[in-house]
């Protein structure tokens, strides 16, 4: 990933961050930072569903990885759709784009997925894209 700082159009979202490589989070840490997104990182989809249900900010948008240890990315984003309807994810993963998205959009119509690796700008993008989508566009 590229170390370029990336002008965002929107301000100060809210974004909880889901991986379990820990190295890996922390490069998207500083992408967030860079980027002037707000985040909270956890590494595991039980903790992600712990941190939605008792935040009192809320998110504007989740990123998640699809392939974790314990719960699933999967199932982690169809947790989130029942607690959380309306909120949009980005999914993670280094599978084949197509299947992978077919899986994001069966979750809901404002679940997408990012192929890994990416740039710090197509992060960005997408992330804003999902934040900015009208809710029935998400």
């Amino acid at each position: 990933m590229e170390n370029i700082a990336v002008e965002t159009s929107f301000s100060q979202p809210r974004l909880l961050l889901v991986d379990d490589d820990a190295g890996f989070r922390e490069n998207i840490e500083e992408i967030l930072d860079r980027s002037s997104i707000q985040h909270v990182s956890k590494e595991g989809g039980a903790d992600a569903i712990k941190e939605l249900i008792h935040n009192k900010k809320g998110f504007d948008c989740v990123l998640l990885d699809m392939h974790m240890g314990g719960i699933s990315g999967v199932d982690t984003a169809r947790m989130i759709k029942k607690l959380k309807g309306a909120l949009p994810i980005v999914m993670m993963g280094t599978g084949e784009s197509l299947l992978m998205e077919i899986t994001a959009r069966t979750i809901g119509s404002n679940c997408h997925y990012i192929k890994k690796p990416f740039s710090e700008e197509e992060l960005v993008d997408a992330l804003r894209r999902s934040i900015s989508a009208p809710t029935g566009e998400r």
